[in-house]
């Protein structure tokens, strides 16, 4: 709404937001401090009743996203037909080289709202962002797990080539505790096997928390769901520091 009520809305809800999170931190006297939390920045097309908006393109790609006010949930309520993705899609998505480490350097500018936290909370811990790794959960990217986990690795590569460029600039800024990770289970377990996330996902992992610790920083991770099935890779073999 804020976003489609112009610049100076947009402006302004983002202070407000900032202010929000600091009280919140205040108030409840938190020891880890959440300077900012998720929003959409993206500005709809055209806004279709008070709690509906349109976004993209009428004549190409378009979806209608919805609020719920008793839910609380914005989700697709419509959407132009979507082709489902296929392993050529995959291969044409990973047909570079993934970018070399040295290309990317981020600064403390590129992360406002951590850097403002830090100032106004120079005695907490603050968590800093930019280590996470994880496998898509569309189904085409499931099957590639077992199919071609050369693609998949290919993509994991593509994450793990910005880790060294943003735990830099986050121990630059002072932060300590590197929150990463990635969804990757449900109740019943992980989305894939345990084999795939010993032989794709642990080994990038292992060099995540490498670098976090070359940096004296602290690798987190997070997902929902159940990973007693890889606990042992992932908190043993790759040395994650904390879940969250």
């Amino acid at each position: 709404v804020a976003l489609w009520n112009g610049e100076d809305a947009h402006r302004e809800f983002l202070e407000r937001s900032r202010q929000d999170a600091i009280d919140v931190a205040v108030a409840l006297d938190y020891d880890l401090v959440r300077p900012t939390y998720w929003r959409m920045n993206e500005k709809p097309t055209k806004r279709l009743d008070e709690y509906t908006f349109f976004y993209g393109d009428e004549n190409g790609t378009w979806r209608v996203m919805r609020f719920n006010p008793q839910t609380e949930l914005y989700q697709v309520a419509a959407r132009s037909p979507q082709p489902e993705l296929t392993m050529d899609d995959l291969e044409r998505s990973v047909a570079s080289d993934p970018p070399s480490p040295d290309s990317y350097k981020p600064t403390p500018a590129s992360w406002p709202d951590l850097t403002a936290a830090v100032e106004r909370f120079p005695n907490r811990a603050i968590p800093g962002f930019g280590t996470g790794l994880c496998i898509p959960r569309e189904t085409v990217w499931l099957e590639a797990c077992v199919l071609r986990p050369d693609l998949v690795g290919k993509y994991l590569d593509r994450q793990l080539a910005h880790v060294p460029g943003n735990v830099a600039v986050m121990k630059e800024i002072g932060l300590k505790y590197l929150c990463g990770g990635g969804d990757l289970a449900g109740p019943l377990g992980p989305l894939y096997s345990p084999k795939v996330f010993h032989d794709l996902m642990a080994p990038r992992l292992k060099r995540i928390t490498e670098i976090c610790h070359e940096h004296g920083c602290y690798h987190g991770f997070a997902s929902d769901g159940n990973l007693w099935p890889v606990a042992e890779d992932l908190f043993g073999y790759a040395e994650v520091d904390f879940f969250y």
